[in-house]
């Protein structure tokens, strides 16, 4: 799994009219349907495609008529810039994912499909307030958070890529007949702990958070020493040579959850990760009574790969720690429409409906989310 990619060139695949409507239509761009100008682009036409969950900055030349258009709650200021959300939205009873912008408006003249552009139009990730706080720094359960560090930059991030983005590859596994593990998408806030070298760690999204007291040698803490000097002055500069574990719901959900006992009894160099529901963890969705932490994924550091189904649920069975709630071994549905309409439904847990299901092959290092349309329209900014 790599840095999710919000913009990229794409493909308009085709047009499909919108009864009734004289200005709009709607453009097919992979498994994605985007309401757009009639006229605007033919099929086969090359434009921008925008995912939704993408902030774009309002300053820019293709985004400036967003703030005129779209309702306040879809208007945020990051940094002091402006910015507008890109969401799920129905028009004219036409589902709309997305958005597209013609490649002279973007700014681009030569381009190759699957260019990304999320960096060149300064796009970014939304991110709700509470998942923010979660993901970076901040409070929770009245525990505060320590100084953080960047998240380790050998281990991948947890962000499976949209089954719209990889309609190809899907295609191609219906063909073969190839088996998936299917489990339920939960919505909370992923957890990443792992052990290296007899060093352990948590870490949010973006952030990790020491779990033990570390020495930070001789020479640091001479630096450190003198920056508190020239802060507070002699008398109160303290020379200290730890850097304390941190407190928060990370830190306490890693050791709770009887994940660092048992990376330290496997004495491999392993990062599990998961997600983290509970009451005040996104307006608690999944509907918990108390924190919980369920495991999707397992990473070997030092073969660089993701354990295969089989040998993730053996450790887990051996070590008595918690999975994602499973829905089955499963070959796909023979669409990528039927594999959406399937996502619809009850939660896996206890909350009103589902965020969506994540597959795995059971033979090779893919894997994607198919994330339900009912999730999308009714979930609040």
């Amino acid at each position: 799994m790599t840095e999710r990619v919000l913009a990229k060139v794409a493909l308009i695949d085709s047009i499909i009219e919108i009864e009734g409507a004289e200005k709009i239509e709607l453009a097919m761009v992979g498994g994605w349907q985007v309401v757009v100008g009639k006229g605007l682009y033919q099929p086969g036409d090359k434009a921008v495609y925008i995912e939704i969950d993408s902030l774009v900055p309002t300053a820019h030349p293709a985004f400036s008529d967003l703030p005129d258009r779209l309702s306040s709650k879809l208007l945020f200021e990051v940094d002091g810039k402006g910015y507008a959300r890109i969401k799920t939205a129905k028009m004219m009873k036409q589902l709309s994912q997305g958005m597209c912008v013609p490649l002279s408006e973007a700014g681009i003249s030569d381009s190759s499909l699957d260019m990304d552009l999320t960096k060149f139009l300064g796009i970014r990730k939304y991110e709700a307030a509470e998942e923010r706080a979660m993901n970076n720094a901040g409070t929770r359960d009245g525990m505060k958070v320590g100084v953080s560090k960047p998240f380790p930059s050998f281990i991948p991030k947890t962000d499976q890529n949209r089954v719209q983005n990889i309609v190809p590859r899907y295609m191609k596994a219906v063909v073969f007949g190839e088996l998936f593990e299917k489990t339920f998408k939960l919505d909370g806030s992923s957890m990443t702990v792992w052990i290296k070298d007899g060093v352990t760690g948590v870490a949010s999204r973006n952030v990790s958070f020491n779990l033990q007291d570390t020495n930070k040698g001789f020479i640091q803490s001479f630096k450190d020493f003198f920056k508190q000097v020239k802060k507070k002055g002699w008398k109160k500069a303290k020379f200290e040579t730890l850097i304390k574990a941190d407190n928060n719901a990370f830190t306490t959900m890693a050791f709770n959850s009887g994940v660092v006992k048992a990376l330290v009894r496997m004495n491999r160099n392993l990062a599990i990760q998961g997600e983290m529901v509970g009451p005040s963890i996104q307006k608690n969705f999944e509907g918990v009574k108390s924190n919980s932490f369920y495991i999707y994924d397992i990473y070997d550091i030092d073969a660089k790969r993701y354990l295969l189904p089989e040998e993730r649920i053996a450790i887990l069975k051996e070590h008595d720690l918690r999975g994602v709630p499973e829905a089955g071994i499963v070959m796909l549905p023979p669409t990528v429409k039927e594999a959406i309409e399937d996502a619809d439904g009850p939660s896996g847990l206890n909350g009103k409906r589902r965020e969506g299901f994540v597959y795995k092959s059971m033979v090779r290092d893919f894997s994607f989310k198919v994330i339900s349309n009912n999730y999308l329209l009714k979930s609040e900014s």
